[in-house]
């Protein structure tokens, strides 16, 4: 019984702890309002990428932007290499 009292006193402690913590960090940023702590409940768990409805179109355009930027720095090194030949040649 000593126990359980003594572990329901360490979480009222902590919880009492991470509420002053809380308040105290709040005002050392000015021009906060109470209304911007409130949580969306929307954004309180993490969203998978497959769980999204556009993952499919995300994951694509991610690949796309790859191949693209592969391509620019292949051509790019191909340009200097033909430039340097073109010098030393």
């Amino acid at each position: 019984m000593e126990a359980a009292v003594g572990s329901a006193a360490l979480g009222l402690l902590g919880a009492t702890a991470a509420a002053s913590h809380d308040i105290s960090d709040r005002g050392l940023r000015p021009g906060r309002h109470p209304e911007e702590d409130d949580i969306v409940p929307e954004l309180t768990r993490l969203v998978y990428p497959r769980e999204r409805p556009d993952w499919e179109e995300t994951i694509s355009a991610m690949q796309n932007h790859f191949q693209c930027q592969t391509a620019i720095t292949m051509e790019s090194a191909k340009a200097e290499r033909i430039e340097g030949d073109w010098h030393t040649g």
